[in-house]
């Protein structure tokens, strides 16, 4: 809604997926802690790369999440001791819906479909209140035309800062999905996106 283009998005799927992957196979978390988790960690990781990249425009600035996907999956296959490297990481638990012990776990594909529906409700009502509250206005008024939204008064930078990182949020959720759905990953993911 805030009309930016950015690459950054396939590496921000994949650290929420490493996130999610890695609480869930050293620590055991519930999966609904593993999911918030990589949402929240792809969000931190959003707030200090918008701060350079949303000060340049257009075209420098898809280049420049461009190389930071390149970057994080660079990262990926050489941090060896984290990511085993190029190997993945296998057998990532299967989600189970419930608290800390206990819970019904998610194994056949109509349950992935009716968590995967739950979860894009609860994405596209959140999607909702945020066009329809004055900072989503302020997001389309920015895509349509920024200069025009800055000389009355929008602040733009703040508000395509906001966009960045709940996009971050919401990247690193799928990609916290998709890990415990298909129970393994590679750095190949931080490129599948694209």
């Amino acid at each position: 809604y805030a009309g930016m283009l950015s690459f950054a998005q396939m590496a921000l799927f994949g650290i929420g997926a490493y996130v999610s992957a890695l609480m869930a196979m050293r620590w055991g978390t519930p999966f609904w802690l593993n999911f918030l988790m990589a949402g929240l960690v792809a969000g931190a990781v959003a707030l200090p790369l918008g701060v350079p990249a949303l000060r340049l425009r257009r075209y420098s600035f898809v280049m420049c999440t461009l190389g930071f996907a390149v970057i994080a999956q660079t990262l990926a296959k050489n941090w060896v001791s984290v990511t085993r490297g190029d190997l993945g990481l296998s057998n990532v638990p299967r989600p189970v819906l419930g608290l800390w012990s206990g819970g019904i776990e998610v194994r056949a594909i109509t349950s992935y479909y009716y968590l995967a529906l739950g979860l894009a409700v609860i994405a596209v009502l959140a999607f909702l209140a945020i066009v329809s509250s004055p900072a989503g206005r302020y997001m389309v008024a920015i895509r349509e035309d920024e200069t025009l939204a800055a000389s009355v008064g929008a602040p733009t930078w703040r508000y395509r800062m906001a966009a960045f990182v709940l996009s971050g949020v919401f990247a690193g959720c799928g990609g916290s999905f998709y890990v415990h759905y298909y129970t393994v990953i590679s750095p190949t993911i931080l490129t599948k996106l694209a």
